[in-house]
C-alpha cells in the first residue's frame, strides 16, 4: 500500500491515477549514483542508528524522520541540526542534515530523494506488537503495520543497503512468513536476518 500510495499522482473522475514507468524507475525518487553518501533514518526515535553512523563515515549526510515532537526535538539538539515539520519542507532544505517531524507514511517527504538520493536506509519500526512483552498482535495492530510501510519505503527508495532493527520476537511471530513474502513481492530479495542474544553474548545467523 505504501508503494501504491507513493505512485498516486492524482484523481480523475473519482478514479485514482497511478504513475507507471519502466522497470526500476520512480518519478518520486532516484537511485544513488556515485554521489556523496547520504542516509535516511526512518522511525528515528532519539537516534539509535544515527548515533552509530559516524563510526562508519563522519561525512555521511543524514535525514531522520520522527513522528513524536519531543523525540524529534531531543534528536535535533543532540545532532545540532534543524527539526523541520513536513508541512514546512522547502526545496532549499534538500541538501541539509535535518530531522523531519512527521509520519513515515506521509508520501510528501519522498521528494527529498530527487536532489540528493540515499545510498543507505536505516529503520527501527515499533516493536510492541511483536515483542513477547507486548500485545503480540503483529500486523493486526497499527504499530505492526508500520514495519510493512517501512518495507514499502525501502522498495521505493531503492537504496543500495537497507537495514532494519526489531525485537527477536519478530521472526518467532506467526506473521513473520507473511512479512517475508511481502518483502519478496516488493523486490527486496536478499534478506539477511541476524538474531542477537545480548544477554548471553551469542549470535545466531540465518537467511
Amino acid at each position: 500500500l505504501t508503494v501504491l500510495d507513493a505512485r498516486l499522482c492524482g484523481v480523475l473522475d473519482d478514479c485514482p491515477v497511478f504513475m507507471v514507468g519502466r522497470e526500476g524507475f520512480s518519478f518520486l525518487t532516484r537511485k544513488w549514483n556515485g554521489e556523496d553518501l547520504r542516509c535516511l533514518e526512518l522511525f528515528a526515535g532519539i537516534g539509535g542508528w544515527s548515533a552509530a553512523l559516524p563510526f562508519f563515515d563522519e561525512q555521511c549526510g543524514l535525514v531522520s524522520i520522527e513522528l513524536d515532537p519531543q523525540r524529534a526535538l531531543a534528536l535535533g539538539r543532540m545532532r545540532g541540526c534543524p527539526v523541520v515539520p513536513i508541512d514546512l519542507l522547502l526545496p532549499d532544505m534538500l541538501a541539509l542534515d535535518i530531522i523531519l517531524l512527521g509520519d513515515v507514511r506521509d508520501r510528501r517527504w519522498l521528494k527529498i530523494t530527487l536532489a540528493w538520493p540515499f545510498r543507505f536506509l536505516l529503520q527501527s519500526p515499533p516493536c510492541t506488537s511483536f515483542s513477547g512483552g507486548g500485545n503480540r498482535l503483529g500486523i493486526h495492530a497499527e504499530a505492526g503495520q508500520l514495519l510493512l510501510h517501512g518495507l514499502g519505503v525501502a522498495a521505493v527508495i531503492q537504496a543500495e543497503v537497507s537495514c532494519g532493527e526489531n525485537v527477536k520476537g519478530l521472526i518467532r511471530h506467526g506473521h513473520w512468513p507473511i512479512i517475508g513474502l511481502f518483502a519478496h513481492m516488493l523486490g527486496l530479495l536478499h534478506l539477511l536476518v541476524k538474531v542477537l542474544e545480548l544477554s548471553r553474548s551469542e549470535e545466531h545467523t540465518s537467511e
